[in-house]
């Protein structure tokens, strides 16, 4: 009753698709391409990861959906937010703003390992420590991506 796939660049407009089943019968329709921005949520709270070297990493949500507290590390070890999502890497202007406040985003593109899987790194500034709940948004291409929560803890 689902079918998950991968598309393939196309340019912004209507595609037809196609799905033919096992038993040779055809279903025909068309999809709507462009730019859906989405990150990945659990319960509205960003389900991301957070690191400071690369290594080691905590989660941003337990698997109840619940908001785990993250640090934004130090001026000197700064933690970063590693976000993934989908429709992502071919956003242009890319903004993540947490609390209206804009982050710098050093990466953005297509995971190195998982087709499909899209991931922005951005640095976590010092002066959210502390804040709690809030929110994020990210923005690219002028199209929203869906809105998130974030807890940022001491």
């Amino acid at each position: 009753t689902q079918i998950n796939f991968l598309m393939p660049a196309t340019n912004i407009g209507a595609v037809n698709v196609v799905v033919t089943g096992s038993g040779g019968q055809r279903t025909e329709g068309a999809a709507l391409t462009g730019p859906n921005p989405g990150i990945y949520v659990n319960n509205r709270i960003l389900s991301a990861l957070t690191t400071a070297d690369g290594k080691s990493y905590q989660h941003t949500v337990d698997g109840a959906g619940n908001p785990l507290p993250i640090s934004v590390g130090t001026s000197a070890t700064p933690n970063y937010l590693i976000l993934f999502g989908t429709g992502l890497r071919d956003l242009t202007n890319l903004q993540v703003k947490i609390g209206g406040q804009d982050c710098p985003v050093v990466f953005a593109g297509p995971h190195p390992q998982l087709a499909g899987l899209d991931q922005i790194n951005v640095r976590l500034p010092q002066n959210l420590r502390g804040i709690g709940l809030i929110g994020v948004t990210l923005v690219g291409s002028g199209f929203v991506a869906n809105l998130a929560q974030l807890n940022i803890g001491n």
